[in-house]
């Protein structure tokens, strides 16, 4: 039985599982990746301080697993996409990346938006949105000349790790389809740099293959750093979203899932005839299975808008506190409604300068109103993209940090009308990256997902009545919202 070792890099954590080609995970270290906010808007990570900590945790894992370390088949990355991580002509870090949540280039005022969306429909591609990196290098361009003219490559997450551990250049289509390329001929558009007045950016790009392919081999070298054994062979990779929901389930066209990370990004598997580059809302990515594709509306803010909540207003209690009390607080927080643009959004609607907020607020709540309010804010931002995707017929699964809680899954029940199912298997990032390995490598399993290794949650009908109330007033007041969205941002 083959031994695969798959990493998963997230924005807020990294993990690295040892498993077998049944699925079954032998082993897994766990790490934190430092996210760096040097000023309003920008989201950044130290390259060479993640390499390092991906190869501490390697490390660990092969110290913990001496027998079998030897018997790695294969290996394999998924992470974080979109945003730039920047090398220059020696291989080092241009500067640190700048990450998918950066919103730096809301100030860019030049670009002709509407021009550039008629050129991505024409080209099918997808809709450029704060983090993306055309944008990104425009914006160093412009404020950071110097910095602009030491770059060679333009990397995503994996794609520098990758770098690092085979010495090639390469990334796939499944992360670039984020933005840059042909979604159904996975070659770039070229014609995006030129309307950004970066031409020279097309001379910066990887060669894209596919997220099954074998982009090197271990050196000899990143043996030395990682504890990863030489000679290993590594595949390209995939964005995290993508095989998060191959380790969730979603397989089958009419699949859903919903990842509850820092980001909230929610999918539905489709096939190519089903794909529509007009819409700009959300995206369309390139699926590890042919001719399929993943539609998706990935919000700015998951998880990470009711850490933010939790910090400010119960910053002393455990979650599993905060939950205790929360259950007991009435569906609508006592008329409360909180929107959570905290940094800005992208999906179902793209507006850098949206913040979040909370309505409707009187002497008589408290702050435990306010968070479940929180809760509930993000349950409708989810509400909000699948009501902008195709219609699911399949099943809605449930992954990422905040699906741990059974109260984000029994809220999300209520307010999409419909059984979510949360997988009882951990990491699934880690494990759906694991199953890329092993097709990109040939290697057959002989597991079957068990169907009864899940959690259901069931929609009642009454609490699902008071989700359509507060959607209705939610998007009222978003829409109230956007004039002083747009008055807020001339100041910034």
């Amino acid at each position: 039985m083959a031994i695969l070792l798959g990493m998963d890099v997230g924005t807020t954590n990294i993990k690295v599982v040892l498993a077998d080609s049944d699925g079954t995970i032998l082993d897994i270290v766990c790490g934190a990746a430092e996210v760096q906010m040097p000023f309003d808007g920008a989201s950044e990570m130290d390259m060479e301080a993640l390499w390092e900590r991906l190869c501490s945790l390697t490390n660990q894992l092969k110290q913990r697993n001496l027998k079998v370390w030897n018997q790695i088949a294969g290996a394999g990355i998924s992470a974080q996409g979109d945003g730039m991580w920047a090398i220059d002509r020696q291989g080092k870090p241009v500067g640190n990346a700048i990450l998918w949540n950066d919103t730096r280039t809301k100030v860019l005022t030049d670009v002709d938006e509407d021009g550039l969306d008629k050129l991505l429909i024409q080209k099918s591609s997808t809709a450029l949105f704060a983090g993306a990196f055309p944008l990104i290098l425009k914006w160093i361009k412009i404020k950071q000349p110097e910095r602009y003219a030491l770059i060679d490559k333009v990397f995503r997450c994996k794609d520098w790790l990758n770098f690092n551990l085979t010495g090639n250049v390469a990334s796939d289509f499944t992360d670039f389809s984020t933005c840059g390329i042909n979604i159904f001929t996975h070659e770039y558009v070229h014609e995006i740099f030129d309307f950004l007045d970066i031409s020279e950016a097309k001379t910066m790009m990887p060669p894209l293959i596919a997220p099954t392919d074998i982009v090197g081999k271990i050196s000899a070298s990143a043996e030395k750093f990682s504890g990863i054994p030489e000679g290993v062979p590594l595949i390209a990779g995939t964005i995290d979203v993508v095989a998060t929901s191959i380790g969730a389930g979603m397989t089958e066209v009419g699949d859903s899932c919903c990842i509850i990370g820092t980001t909230l990004c929610n999918e539905v598997l489709i096939d190519a005839d089903s794909v529509d580059t007009s819409d700009r809302k959300g995206s369309a990515l390139c699926s590890v299975f042919p001719g399929k594709y993943v539609r998706v509306m990935a919000a700015l803010s998951g998880a990470s808008t009711i850490d933010w909540a939790k910090d400010i207003l119960a910053p002393e209690m455990s979650f599993i506190e905060l939950i205790s009390v929360l259950k007991d607080i009435p569906t609508g927080s006592r008329g409360l409604i909180y929107h959570p643009y905290i940094r800005g959004e992208r999906a179902p609607f793209r507006d850098s300068f949206a913040c979040g907020g909370f309505y409707g607020l009187t002497a008589r709540h408290t702050r435990f109103d306010m968070l479940k309010a929180a809760f509930e804010g993000m349950v409708l931002s989810i509400k909000d993209c699948y009501k902008a995707l195709p219609k699911a017929d399949g099943k809605i699964y449930l992954s990422g940090g905040g699906a741990a809680s059974d109260l984000s899954c029994q809220l999300i029940a209520h307010a999409l009308k419909k059984e979510v199912i949360r997988p009882n298997r951990e990491e699934l990032g880690a494990r759906g990256i694991v199953e890329v390995i092993k097709i990109g490598l040939k290697i057959e399993t002989s597991s079957k997902q068990c169907a009864e290794d899940v959690d259901l949650f069931s929609p009642d009908s009454v609490e699902s009545e008071k989700f359509e109330a507060m959607y209705n007033e939610f998007l009222a007041l978003k829409e109230n919202m956007t004039d002083f969205w747009k008055w807020r941002s001339i100041g910034m």
